[in-house]
């Protein structure tokens, strides 16, 4: 008993950090497995074991405090990474700790989070309650002979760990795989634990992962009249970086998209690109919304359109519509553009065609550096601060769409030909008639609505940006360019400010994928309206947009495919969970849901499709590999 006293700190927390993965795993992904209870019994007992050994440096009441501070920390991180999942579907990573606020920029909507979710919250605050309990109360020695038990329990601890990440295992993500060739942070989390996910994240943020790729070798030789290929040489990018050479090898290998029926129907037409913020396709109605009606109806109307949320929320919406690129997980793929080569988006190849080219932000102008980063991708940029408060009252919160749209008209209705892209914000949360002045706007349209308030405040926010749209086609009408005009809209994820509850009172979210199901518009009157039902998400807009504009451009180098071509759709979630015509992968607890039975072995060829499509997008964005391409 006396030796076992001497270790009781040790033997608490290790229990105490084991029972916090266990919980945690839990009310996140409602599963565990023995295998990762394993690993986290494993990083509990060596991140227990450094601990020690550091307040062993202490004494007294110095040694409790900073005793209660780490686990205090640890507990409370465990508790912020429970409500950010809850709120955008994902974990925050260290690079989003180190650019501040943003993470947790919206406190009310997060206190309503928790409120939502309160069972898993006030389970997590007990357990630090108790930890910090215990450890005022546990008191044990401290020997020469203590610490070097402690470091040859740490030592014995992170080589068991070592040896049982290198056994032999074939899976996809096995952990050996997850520290070597891909970086998935749900996977971490789920294989090793949150504590051991946040350290090698935070050792990716200091050095960077590595990806691998699936090659398959393809011989066909495609023609330029048939496919959207360009004459690449690809055999002539010469580089050291392994990793670049493995990229050139996988990309000259895809397969390119053909050319269809909708090759060029928009050529030298103008384009208004619309990025509506926290939009839901549920809130077009023919009354309450009728030109987002019409246009839906008289268009071409996606009908298994998908816009997931990855890991910076409203940012990396705008950097998959305007790159057909997934986001590189660990950072904020759209401010990494900067000073980087994107001969692909809209911007950069109008202006190839003499457009002129606009782009406007009814938020701040610094925000996720959008004054830096829409000029380095081709447009002249105004936002609040920076130009648009001399054309719309910044002042309200959130400002108003059809204010934006409608007077930023004038600027480029004169000319021969333009590009203008809109990133609105009239749907942002808080979703209420309190201090939401776009709700307040249209309250009375909602009022007798058999919703929630927050439903009806969503509903009536956008109103707003209906409003704008049918100014915008009025105005084009009027300057009769309506028809030598195409308008796009699409989300950038859908209204995570609404619960589950108020959410569910719009549609069915009675799957995991349900609340991303969403809609595409393209608009223009000279288009026969036409249901697509392929399966398709924001990264499938660039390249539909660049066939259907005659853009001469390589289908291989976007990750995105063109959603009017014969190749297979993908959705692909942040988590690489997958949705296809034959059913839903949820890669969370490995099941397959869908209307046919599909084998292991096509299961597999997806999730090393859904593997490849995440490592390139990151290794396109990280080796800025467009600059090498000639």
């Amino acid at each position: 008993m006396k030796k076992i006293n001497k270790y009781k700190t040790l033997i608490v927390t290790s229990l105490y950090l084991l029972s916090l993965n266990i919980v945690f795993i839990i009310l996140l992904y409602k599963h565990i497995s023995i295998s990762n209870m394993f690993f986290y019994f494993l990083g509990s007992i060596t991140l227990s074991a450094t601990i020690n050994i550091i307040t062993e440096l202490f004494k007294g009441k110095v040694k409790k405090t900073v005793e209660i501070i780490l686990y205090g920390f640890i507990t409370a991180l465990y508790i912020a990474q429970f409500v950010h999942y809850n709120f955008y579907d994902c974990f925050f990573s260290i690079y989003s700790l180190t650019n501040g606020g943003q993470v947790f920029g919206f406190m009310p909507a997060i206190i309503k989070v928790i409120i939502n979710n309160l069972p898993g919250f006030l389970i997590l605050t007990i357990l630090l309650i108790t930890i910090i309990i215990t450890l005022i109360k546990t008191n044990d020695e401290q020997t020469n002979k203590k610490k070097l038990i402690l470091f040859s329990i740490l030592i014995t601890s992170l080589l068991i760990t070592t040896i049982s990440i290198y056994i032999p295992n074939n899976n996809l993500y096995s952990r050996k795989n997850l520290l070597k060739i891909t970086n998935v942070e749900t996977k971490n989390v789920q294989s090793f634990g949150l504590t051991t996910a946040m350290l090698i994240d935070l050792n990716r943020y200091i050095t960077s992962p590595s990806y691998d790729l699936f090659i398959k070798e393809n011989t066909n030789i495609y023609d330029e009249e048939k496919y959207n290929i360009q004459n690449i040489d690809f055999n002539n990018i010469k580089t050291n970086d392994k990793e670049i050479t493995k990229l050139t090898n996988y990309l000259k290998n895809e397969i390119p998209t053909n050319k269809n029926e909708y090759t060029g129907i928009f050529k030298d037409k103008n384009l208004i690109f619309i990025t509506a913020e926290s939009f839901s396709f549920s809130v077009i109605d023919k009354d309450l919304t009728p030109t987002l009606y019409k246009m839906t109806n008289e268009g071409l109307n996606f009908t298994n359109f998908y816009t997931p949320i990855y890991y910076a929320s409203t940012s990396d919406g705008e950097y998959t519509n305007l790159t057909g690129l997934l986001p590189k997980e660990g950072t904020w793929s759209y401010m990494d553009t900067l000073g980087k080569s994107f001969p692909y988006t809209y911007a950069n190849v109008f202006k190839n065609n003499n457009y002129s080219l606009n782009s406007y932000h009814n938020g701040i102008y610094t925000f996720y550096q959008r004054n830096e980063i829409m000029p380095n991708l081709g447009y002249s940029f105004k936002a609040c601060g920076n130009g648009l408060e001399n054309y719309i009252n910044c002042n309200l919160w959130p400002q108003s769409d059809d204010e934006m749209i409608t007077e930023t008209f004038k600027d480029y209705k004169d000319s021969n030909k333009f590009h203008t892209y809109y990133m609105s914000i009239s749907g942002h949360l808080y979703h209420n008639f309190t201090n939401n002045d776009m709700a307040k706007k249209y309250q009375e349209k909602v009022k007798d609505l058999n919703y929630s308030e927050a439903t009806k405040a969503y509903l009536s926010a956008n109103i707003d940006l209906d409003k704008a749209l049918e100014h915008l086609l009025q105005n084009l009408e009027n300057q009769n360019i309506l028809s030598d005009t195409v308008i796009v809209l699409v989300p950038d994820h859908y209204p995570y400010g609404l619960s589950k509850k108020e959410y569910s009172e719009l549609r069915n979210l009675d799957t995991p994928y349900a609340k991303h199901k969403s809609n595409l518009i393209i608009y223009n009157p000279s288009i026969k309206a036409k249901i697509v039902d392929k399966y398709a998400s924001n990264i499938d807009v660039l390249p539909t947009l660049l066939n259907m504009f005659g853009i001469n451009y390589d289908s291989r180098l976007i990750i995105g495919k063109d959603i009017m071509s014969d190749s297979e759709g993908i959705v692909i979630f942040n988590d690489r969970s997958f949705i296809i015509k034959e059913g839903f992968y949820n890669e969370k607890n490995n099941k397959w849901q869908g209307s046919k039975t599909v084998s292991n072995t096509y299961i597999k060829e997806k999730q090393k499709e859904v593997f490849n499509k995440t490592n390139a997008s990151s290794l396109i964005l990280e080796k800025n590999y467009y600059k090498y391409i000639k």
